[in-house]
């Protein structure tokens, strides 16, 4: 942080990322940014922060269940964050499971879907009914099987796209 207190470093953040938000889209791309535990920024209070900030609706963040399920207290719940951020504001995802720990090098610990403790289901559910049309990265990292997590993944996703709308 080079002596900058975390309002200091969220103000040139959020600075950053509203250029990096117009130069992306001028070039048809979608600028998203991702919090985990072992970021500086490791909160939902800092990502919305800095999407605040940032004052630039272009700007992005990248939804992953892992890292919101931390943020959210390890709950298995993170589509209640994801409902509080708004799917509009969602640019990305990074689809996994997790077991609410963190691995060894401070970060959330990811598992294919379905071997966790997270509705995955639920997640995909209030993405698609929010609009959400965005990229799905299968999310395998440090899972010792990637291929049963792939397969999971697009099976995840196959079954909520699929779905029909429930009647209200």
């Amino acid at each position: 942080m080079r002596g900058q207190t975390i309002d200091q470093a969220i103000e040139r953040l959020a600075r950053s990322f509203r250029e990096a938000a117009q130069i992306a889209n001028d070039f048809g791309l979608i600028a998203a940014f991702e919090i985990e535990p072992p970021f500086v920024f490791n909160t939902e209070q800092h990502m919305r922060r800095v999407l605040e900030q940032a004052d630039q609706p272009l700007l992005k963040v990248i939804y992953d269940p892992s890292h919101f399920d931390l943020m959210n207290g390890s709950t298995g719940r993170p589509h209640e964050m994801l409902e509080r951020i708004g799917v509009g504001k969602i640019g990305y995802l990074h689809l996994t499971d997790t077991d609410g720990t963190l691995r060894d090098g401070g970060t959330s610990k990811h598992l294919a879907c379905g071997d966790g403790h997270v509705d995955i289901a639920r997640s995909l559910r209030i993405l698609k009914e929010g609009g959400f049309r965005g990229w799905i990265m299968i999310d395998e990292w440090e899972i010792p099987d990637p291929y049963d997590a792939c397969s999971k993944g697009l099976k995840a996703i196959r079954q909520a796209w699929l779905e029909p709308k429930p009647a209200r």
